[in-house]
């Protein structure tokens, strides 16, 4: 059977366009690719397929035009494609690139002529419109999805000795425009059918598409640009019939010919970091509506969304600001990447190290960057970039193009922000406040057709139809095409990403008679959004969605961020996981998020020392606050004239190692106090000692003693065996039945001082196996977790293990926070040896999950457990008449010499009467720490912002 039998076996769908199923013929056999159509897309059935136009789509078309206005569609398309060939004639055989030849798009735009248009309306037996090549060899090398895009022209050398030439193609294209001009000028005046009507003009948008293709190829392969686009008369602006008047002169004012650079800004002094809109929380349309004239299928069908309030940048991110995330090397720093991100970035690496985006040259000062151009601002001194056959300067003030999803997907982390999905993108850019109140939305299905409202998109409103030579400034049209929201650009310059993958609409139903429009893509792409300086107005609408694979950084895509809406919190914090450090930083992440701030998390370590990279990296994020935690790792680092209010949190080493160092580290804590707004202790002798230092300068930071509180992340208890290495634990309570175990959780470096345990476990396994017998004393384990924070230190503690009598000593690496909260409750006793003066968080968790602990007596612990219980208990209100008890118990658990701690924990863990007493007065703590911890971190962030 063949395909066009299949085509049109329903009698109706034939009928719409005039002609008997009787009569049909065509030479190409395609069942296969519509039986994987059709079982994709339609109920389960075991018959036959007894129509390709599943859906009587063709029978739903409304739109008619008339054959004069279908012809300047053909002619406008047919000049645009001439236009995009401007000055290559002849091709020369070296310019075929590796994925999309120039042959090959010239021959897509014919093939779907002929296959998609003209075999439907005039389905008498046609000749043979290519020379040299069967039906098949040119569906399986043109068609949209049955061709790899990787081998296209590969596969032809494959199909077929006599390869058409340069010449054929062009004959081919040729052909088939002269047809559909011909058929169309036959009927002269008459309008034609909606089924006609919509199979020619998705032949011109298939053809649109091709010739921003064809310009892209240039880009790629470093061909002459061809020249901007200058029509003649009238310009189709939509696929309605309606088209505006054009002359160069009219729009002389907008138009340049070169390569557009905005001197006026180039500086970009005065434009912020960030720069967002505030669009309310509503219930919104999105997608094409059902009385719209024309929409492809993957925007039908429109439906309403509940959005939250969120906020989305007014314009694009710019080369500016994009140079900035890389020089604070983004694209050497894996925090910002996702997993796949990461593979792609690595492969392009391999090929080519990737520093910047596609076509982005750095400049030296040596004298060696090949054909740089003249600077012409800061940025132009550093960077260059390549258009078509050319190194041009970097404009700040443009949008930064040729990116990947995956790198704009970094760079919106980076800055503490996202990418928009597509409805946000599509609510901003269609609709509009209502009576101008920003606050409210009035709930209409998209009221307006274009961003700025319902004019034709102009040269002076956007940039679109290749009328200009590249991407505009992002602020460029603020009078004329600004949408309701006030965002700029919306429409044209560049594409944009949104971080929604392309999936159908509820009620998707494929379009006859091109189904691989939409279908074969979904859930491989990213939806992008707006269309490019390349597209043509036709194209271009508000709801058309496009997509991209997300390592495509070929096309001339950008993208805007979105903030969430709340004041930002930047989190900096010597970040590793199991260290005490990210279990204190993840608290307060999730104490200020329950506040409803937004929470943006940076690790000390790889984040910029130079204080230009991070003064680039705060502004970017925007912070309202920055809460530092270690005053010499992480607050140093963003202590510099005009930083937003710095919360500087004292680590552990801050008073009692790094202040007493040397000179210029007392001289660098005084600096980095002198510029905080807020010292804020865990410990009382903490803050007693940073007293001493803040006491002499000018001016003076606040300072507060906030105890450190417990947060139990959601969901917890998690089920059991959650890991290999917490399955450990349980291993030994099996083999051993009755064994106790004590967990010390701690990273491996000096000042931890775990090997005084190892010595203690050693000694005692010693002692019960000379005094008891081995059989049956019980067993006592000390097991270590926590990563290596000093190598050599590391490789002392492994090797000390290694001779660990019976293995009574144990260290299984590092667990994140949740592996690590399972190991606590799994313990019977959670312990700290820490010399530093600081209190361990861990302690606090342990008491908050009912385990008993053992603390080393340091002013920091004595604080807690001593002075500090009696306070901080006796004025929590679910504790009153029992805080001075709870104090008691507490008070013993402190320790200073190996025989204290044998004492203290063998009562721990074998006197249950104590045992009861310890736990529950560890939870009252715990309790009321937290309390405590909430309310003054709310005195302390009010007083900031």
């Amino acid at each position: 059977m063949s395909w066009g039998h299949l085509l049109f076996q329903k009698t109706t769908t034939v009928q719409a366009i005039g002609k008997s199923s009787e009569n049909l013929h065509s030479r190409f056999d395609m069942a296969q690719r519509d039986n994987v159509l059709h079982g994709l897309h339609s109920p389960p059935s075991t018959c036959e397929i007894e129509s390709l136009d599943l859906y009587a789509s063709l029978e739903q078309k409304t739109q008619q035009l008339g054959s004069s206005v279908l012809k300047a569609y053909f002619e406008d398309a047919h000049a645009r494609t001439r236009g995009a060939l401007n000055g290559l004639l002849p091709l020369e055989e070296d310019w075929e690139g590796p994925r999309e030849p120039f042959l090959w798009a010239l021959g897509s735009v014919a093939h779907f002529y002929e296959t998609m248009v003209l075999r439907i309306v005039e389905p008498t037996c046609l000749p043979p419109l290519l020379k040299n090549l069967s039906d098949e060899q040119c569906a399986a090398l043109f068609g949209s999805s049955t061709a790899c895009p990787e081998s296209r022209w590969a596969e032809l050398k494959t199909l077929s000795d006599e390869l058409p030439s340069v010449s054929d193609m062009l004959k081919y294209l040729e052909r088939t425009t002269v047809m559909l001009v011909e058929r169309v000028s036959g009927r002269a005046g008459a309008m034609l059918s909606p089924a006609e009507t919509y199979l020619y003009m998705y032949g011109v948008l298939h053809e649109h598409w091709n010739v921003e293709q064809l310009i892209q190829i240039r880009q790629k392969l470093r061909l002459p640009a061809p020249p901007p686009y200058r029509p003649v008369g009238t310009v189709p602006y939509n696929a309605c019939g309606e088209s505006f008047s054009f002359t160069a002169t009219a729009y002389a004012s907008s138009l340049t010919e070169e390569f557009p650079i905005d001197e006026a800004k180039s500086g970009q002094e005065g434009r912020p970091a960030w720069d967002p809109v505030c669009i309310p929380a509503g219930s919104y349309f999105l997608g094409a509506r059902r009385d719209a004239p024309w929409a492809f299928d993957a925007e039908k069908c429109g439906h309403t969304v509940q959005v939250p309030r969120f906020d989305l940048g007014r314009t694009c991110v710019t080369n500016e600001q994009f140079a900035r995330f890389i020089e604070a090397r983004g694209y050497q720093r894996r925090e910002f990447w996702d997993h796949e991100g990461w593979k792609w970035l690595s492969a392009a690496s391999k090929i080519q190290k990737r520093i910047a985006p596609l076509y982005w040259v750095p400049l030296t000062n040596d004298g060696n960057s090949p054909r740089a151009p003249a600077p012409r601002n800061a940025l132009s001194s550093r960077w260059a970039t390549v258009r078509f056959d050319k190194m041009v300067p970097l404009d700040p003030g443009a949008p930064v193009v040729h990116v990947s999803w995956y790198e704009a997907s970094a760079y919106c982390c980076w800055a503490g922000k996202r990418l928009p999905t597509e409805a946000e993108w599509e609510i901003a850019a269609a609709t509009e406040p209502l009576n101008g109140d920003r606050t409210r939305y009035d709930g209409l299905e998209g009221t307006r057709l274009y961003p700025w409202g319902e004019d034709p998109p102009t040269p002076d409103r956007c940039n679109l139809d290749a009328f200009r030579a590249g991407p505009v400034d992002v602020a460029a049209f603020p009078e004329t095409g600004t949408s309701g929201w006030g965002c700029l650009n919306m429409l044209g310059n560049v594409w944009e990403w949104t971080s929604t993958t392309f999936y159908p609409y509820p009620g998707f139903k494929l379009d006859y008679p091109f189904r691989e429009n939409s279908a074969p893509t979904f859930g491989c792409r990213k939806v992008a959004k707006g269309g490019c300086f390349l597209t043509s107005a036709p194209v271009a609408r508000v709801r058309y969605r496009h997509s991209f694979r997300p390592e495509d950084d070929a096309g001339y895509a950008g993208f805007r961020a979105v903030g969430s809406g709340a004041r930002t919190i930047l989190l900096l914090s010597k970040l590793g996981a199991g260290t005490g450090n990210d279990t204190t930083a993840q608290r307060f992440a999730n104490l200020f998020e329950a506040r409803g701030f937004h929470v943006v998390k940076r690790s000390a370590g790889p984040f910029p020392s130079s204080t230009s990279s991070a003064r680039a990296e705060v502004e970017a994020i925007n912070p309202a606050v920055i809460v530092a935690i270690h005053t010499f790792h992480s607050a140093a680092k963003v202590a510099y004239d005009g930083c937003p209010p710095l919360i500087t949190v004292l680590g552990g080493t801050d008073m009692n190692t790094d202040v007493d160092r040397s000179a210029s580290h007392l001289s660098r804590i005084q600096e980095v106090f002198r510029r905080s707004h807020t010292v804020v202790a865990l410990s009382e002798p903490m803050r007693a000692r940073a007293e001493l230092i803040i006491d002499k300068l000018s001016p003076r930071p606040a300072l507060v003693n906030i105890p450190q509180g417990v947060a139990i992340p959601q969901g917890w208890p998690l089920p059991k065996w959650a890991s290999i290495e917490v399955d450990q634990l349980h291993a030994l309570r099996i083999q051993f039945p009755g064994a106790k175990i004590c967990l010390l959780v701690a990273g491996l470096r000096p000042v931890k001082d775990v090997l005084f345990l190892v010595d203690y476990f050693d000694t005692l396994s010693k002692a019960q196996a000379v005094s008891e017998g081995s059989s049956r004393a019980t067993k006592y384990f000390l097991v270590l977790i926590g990563p290596v924070m000093e190598e050599e230190y590391g490789d002392m503690v492994n090797a000390r293990l290694q001779q660990s009598p019976d293995q009574v000593a144990q260290y299984l690496g590092t667990f994140n926070r949740d592996w690590t909260l399972q190991a606590m409750q799994d313990s019977d006793c959670v312990v700290n040896t820490s010399l530093s003066e600081g209190c361990a968080g861990a302690l606090v968790e342990a008491m908050a999950l009912g385990v008993p602990i053992l603390a080393r007596d340091i002013p920091g612990n004595r604080a807690l457990l001593e002075s500090g219980t009696h306070d901080v208990i006796c004025d929590s209100e679910e504790s009153k008449g029992c805080g001075d008890s709870a104090a008691s118990v507490l008070n013993e658990l402190l320790f200073e010499t190996s025989v204290d701690f044998h004492t203290k924990f063998m009562k721990v863990c074998n006197d249950q009467s104590f045992r009861d007493k310890v736990v529950g007065a560890g939870k009252m703590l715990a309790s009321a720490l937290s309390t405590l911890e909430k309310n003054r971190w709310d005195l302390v962030l009010h007083s900031a912002f």
